[in-house]
């Protein structure tokens, strides 16, 4: 397979969202079929790579998206796997792919610069053991499950050379809780509707991208922060646990946030997200509704807003806005109760972003639809020099969402305003006017202070740069 690189330098605006077309390639063998990724190294430079049936295609760019290599290696993607960890570290491509049906994970090192294959291992298969995710850390992949048997998480490290370090990790003495179950074993905590995978099953986060709430709504995220991981639950309506894996020393350590309640005294349907070292924790009925914000390595309380059934919303930058479902177009509620109710009967979730510096902008509500599977999540959200945003979170989930839009500034003090557009909102603009389709291969990763989208349009793959 031949690929026509072609330079382009093409410089377009849609209304206020700022934008560059950087390079695009024709690639003749490119299909819906193919996986694609855009990695980058801590030298900044970046990886494109195309997964084909037989093959990988791997072309390494400047940070002008100028081409200086190109390669093909063939069979070196085992058959019917599927990526669940791509990293890059000292010029190594490490991919870690599983084949679900035959329970089976196996281990890819590539070198960049000799454009070979230096290492292939095929994992011990999993003995009722479930995937929660994938990490990477100074050259070193991560592999993170939990007992179905026994309450234990199981923390696999694979070096450089292929050797295969194992830390059980035992919590029986911690009492874990999942809303409507009895007793506390772990797999009620993770498994979606009780089937087991080896596919990853907690969604990973970071703070460069604006999720939505249909991918916020899980109650167990994961987040990486260099050799730290943090692993927030949020089953319990008292507090938010927040799992501490070490990587460097392989150890856990289990800490609490306690969660509001009520004014009444009761407790609620509940969900948090972590942003800036500040965990973010919504709660919620059909009378009351509580956002608070605590910094998490002091406890020390930030922000807390309180709001019933009976007061306006007074900390909203936008109507309370119903959309997706059966709704053709975005409807507006008007009534604080609406809001309540309809949040208190979905499944609640809110995101953080920082669209302009200074300010948070929070999307606070619920969506009526869980994410069905991790199975693309490939182990994305991790290291600077990695590819920060699985490509299926750029795919519009089918469901429904009810929200409000809220700006602060870093003291917490509402803003107001218009609310700015988001990453998904720039994107979602440039799709409809390129007449993109759906379902286009795509993919995004956050690079020099702004976002590099990749989409195959019109037979050609088109890498665009969003600020």
């Amino acid at each position: 397979m031949k690929l026509l690189l072609l330079s382009l330098l093409a410089f377009t605006t849609f209304a206020t969202l700022s934008q560059t077309m950087m390079h695009s390639f024709t690639n003749a063998s490119a299909s819906k079929s193919n996986q694609i990724q855009l990695l980058h190294d801590p030298d900044n430079a970046l990886v494109f790579v195309q997964q084909n049936e037989s093959d990988l295609t791997i072309v390494r760019y400047d940070s002008d998206l100028l081409p200086l290599t190109e390669f093909k290696l063939m069979s070196s993607m085992p058959k019917n796997h599927e990526p669940i960890l791509s990293s890059i570290f000292n010029g190594t491509l490490y991919l870690l792919t599983s084949n679900t049906a035959k329970n089976k994970i196996t281990a890819i090192h590539i070198d960049l610069e000799k454009q070979n294959e230096q290492l292939r291992l095929d994992l011990p298969k999993l003995k009722s053991e479930e995937v929660l995710q994938t990490y990477f850390y100074q050259g070193h992949s991560y592999l993170l499950t939990m007992s179905t048997v026994n309450q234990e998480f199981i923390l696999r490290k694979i070096d450089t050379m292929g050797e295969i370090d194992t830390e059980i990790l035992n919590v029986d003495y911690y009492k874990f809780r999942a809303k409507g179950r009895k007793d506390e074993r772990l797999k009620y905590l993770f498994r979606y509707k009780g089937i087991p995978t080896i596919e990853p099953n907690i969604i990973k986060l970071n703070d460069d991208f604006p999720y939505t709430l249909l991918q916020t709504a899980s109650k167990s995220k994961t987040y990486q922060f260099e050799n730290e991981v943090l692993i927030t639950l949020d089953q319990d309506i008292s507090k938010t646990t927040v799992l501490r894996f070490d990587l460097a020393t392989m150890t856990l350590t289990i800490d609490e946030i306690e969660k509001p309640k009520f004014s009444r005294g009761a407790s609620g349907d509940s969900n948090s997200r972590l942003y800036n070292g500040a965990l973010y924790q919504l709660v919620v009925d059909s009378n009351e509704m509580i956002l608070e914000v605590t910094e998490l390595s002091t406890k020390q309380n930030i922000f807390t807003y309180r709001v019933t059934d009976k007061e306006p919303l007074s900390i909203t930058n936008t109507p309370i806005i119903l959309e997706g479902a059966a709704y053709t177009n975005t409807r507006v509620l008007e009534k604080t109760s609406k809001f309540l109710r309809k949040v208190s009967k979905s499944d609640p979730a809110l995101t953080v972003s920082q669209p302009t510096k200074g300010n948070y902008q929070v999307t606070i509500g619920a969506s009526t639809q869980m994410i069905a599977g991790m199975s693309d999540f490939g182990g994305g959200l991790q290291l600077s020099h990695f590819n920060p945003i699985p490509s299926n979170l750029l795919t519009e989930n089918q469901g429904r969402a009810t929200y409000i839009k809220s700006i602060f500034d870093s003291d917490f003090n509402h803003v107001a305003g218009a609310v700015h557009p988001e990453l998904l909102d720039k994107i979602d603009v440039y799709k409809k006017n390129k007449d993109i389709k759906e379902g286009a291969q795509e993919t995004i990763t956050a690079y020099q202070g702004g976002f590099i989208y990749v989409v195959f349009n019109k037979g050609a793959f088109e890498f665009i740069r969003f600020e």
